[in-house]
């Protein structure tokens, strides 16, 4: 089997090798994250294709390496799911807290409401063989609540001072 630079270590066709599937999107998706993330220094980078050359002559390991790609990429769906449950919180993150200062009480409530909400939230997940930690997410957006919380309080403390 014979994998060429320009196909970022991946057969040429789309195939199957006992029961791992490898499509032309999922090579075409691998080749671009692997051209992003690697930024070889030049003389690195022309020795290249001696290294894919002798890496395709290893059948084990371009079968141990389609694996491990088929493996990272089986997590993309879960794992991206797993974290757009953070989403329900992107006002803490989104809103301008002078344009949303305006409303007091009932803000200062769903804020509250909010931070004893993400304290709740599990903060390490396992999608398969990826343990997602999500602790330090946790952290901030707890801060970000507190801090819209004492935003808003400091506001209504100054307009019931100036009343």
């Amino acid at each position: 089997m014979s994998v060429g630079l320009e196909s970022g270590f991946m057969p040429a066709e789309s195939g199957s090798r006992e029961g791992i599937t490898v499509s032309k999107a999922e090579r075409v998706a691998f080749e671009a994250e692997v051209s992003r993330l690697i930024n070889l220094p030049q003389p690195l980078y022309k020795e290249m294709p001696k290294l894919v050359e002798s890496f395709n002559q290893d059948a084990a390991l371009v079968e141990l390496f389609q694996f491990t790609l088929h493996e990272v990429m089986s997590v993309e769906g879960p794992l991206a799911q797993k974290l757009a449950a953070w989403e329900k919180y992107s006002p803490l993150w989104a809103e301008n807290i002078e344009s949303y200062l305006v409303r007091f009480e009932e803000d200062i409530e769903s804020f509250k409401s909010q931070q004893i909400s993400i304290a709740e939230e599990d903060t390490v997940t396992i999608v398969r063989f990826l343990q997602l930690e999500t602790s330090s997410i946790k952290q901030s957006l707890v801060n970000k609540a507190l801090q819209w919380q004492n935003s808003l309080l400091e506001l209504l403390f100054t307009e019931s001072k100036a009343r």
